[in-house]
């Protein structure tokens, strides 16, 4: 049996990372450590689902899905999220349409994202050519290594090519603008509108009422259901729970993508590197479509608080990140 979650709300918050909407006697794919993380964060939320994770989901389970009962939705926000969540309902016949913000889809422009066997299990079921598309301009059959902050290898592994003969599914390293841009080109240019700031959220008798400015010009839309899935700053999400704010976690990441060719460090494969040592970790995916993706970070306690002070410029985040990093020539060959 898949994932089920049961909400009474026809308003509700997609929690980061999450991949699709919850509604009563809709079954659906949800991550789940993305979802727990998500509720432990706020933790509020998780007062108002039900939720039930078949151990075997990732080697057996299919996606069962009853007649839907609702026949529209509105998603609140056009990142991975909401568009993998328009992608699934709209499979169903459920007339899902993305507002989003930002004149266009976009985002992620320094970044790369993970999409593990779950995730691509649960884009295979909205349209295997997502899958296809992602290979594609990713990586999976790859080597993953721990190594020592000077490079040295202490071990190594096949992650994706293991995973994909445990669950059917590979782990791909994607860059996120195409993970983006695969995910809208999937979906009918008319459900996703750009744009539209979400400014207020509420629901009455009839369903739900969500208020968008656009061009300076209020629109409001009405439909059965509303998905928020918005961001760390989410309006949905204070619509139903009131301001929670995010609790820092004690840990400062400086990430980049630059050319896989202006670095030499003879531990650099085509694959990902991670290393961690005293409170410093740097995590390292090379090879997807010619780029280098790093990620250094520090825990606070470790550098007397000093990472919680934002650097004034490019420069000065340069320095810093080398002097935290000193003596690590993997990080250093990267950073600088």
């Amino acid at each position: 049996m898949p994932n089920q979650c049961c909400c009474s709300s026809p308003v509700f918050s997609l929690l980061h990372h999450s991949v699709v909407f919850p509604y009563p006697d809709l079954r659906s794919i949800l991550p789940y450590q993305s979802f727990c993380r998500a509720a432990f964060r706020y933790p509020q939320s998780f007062s108002l689902v039900r939720f039930a994770m078949s151990e075997n989901y990732l080697g057996s389970a299919r996606l069962e899905v009853g007649k839907p009962v609702v026949d529209k939705a509105v998603i609140v926000g056009g990142g991975l999220g909401g568009l993998a969540a328009a992608l699934q309902l709209r499979k169903i016949g459920i007339d899902a349409h993305v507002y989003e913000r930002s004149s266009r889809i976009s985002g992620g422009q320094g970044t790369l994202i993970s999409l593990f066997p779950n995730g691509c299990k649960a884009l295979n079921e909205a349209d295997p050519e997502i899958v296809r598309k992602m290979r594609g301009f990713g990586i999976t059959d790859t080597v993953a290594s721990i190594v020592a902050p000077n490079g040295l290898q202490i071990g190594e592994w096949s992650l994706s090519t293991q995973m994909e003969k445990r669950y059917g599914q590979p782990m791909i390293s994607i860059m996120w603008w195409d993970a983006l841009r695969i995910l809208s080109e999937a979906l009918p240019e008319h459900c996703i509108h750009t744009g539209y700031e979400c400014i207020d959220v509420f629901q009455d008798d009839d369903g739900a009422i969500v208020n968008f400015r656009n061009n300076n010009e209020t629109n409001s839309v009405k439909t059965p259901l509303v998905i928020g899935a918005d961001g760390i700053h989410s309006i949905v999400r204070t619509a139903l729970f009131g301001e929670i704010p995010p609790r820092d976690n004690g840990r400062t990441m400086w990430r980049a993508v630059i050319d896989s060719s202006l670095c030499s460090h003879q531990a650099l494969i085509t694959g990902s590197l991670a290393t961690q040592f005293n409170g410093r970790t740097i995590f390292i995916v090379n090879g997807v479509q010619g780029k280098l993706y790093w990620a250094c970070s520090v825990e606070d306690t470790c550098c007397d608080g000093s990472t919680k002070f934002r650097s004034k410029d490019q420069k000065e985040m340069k320095e810093r990140i080398l002097e935290y990093f000193e003596g690590w020539d993997l990080a250093i060959d990267v950073v600088q």
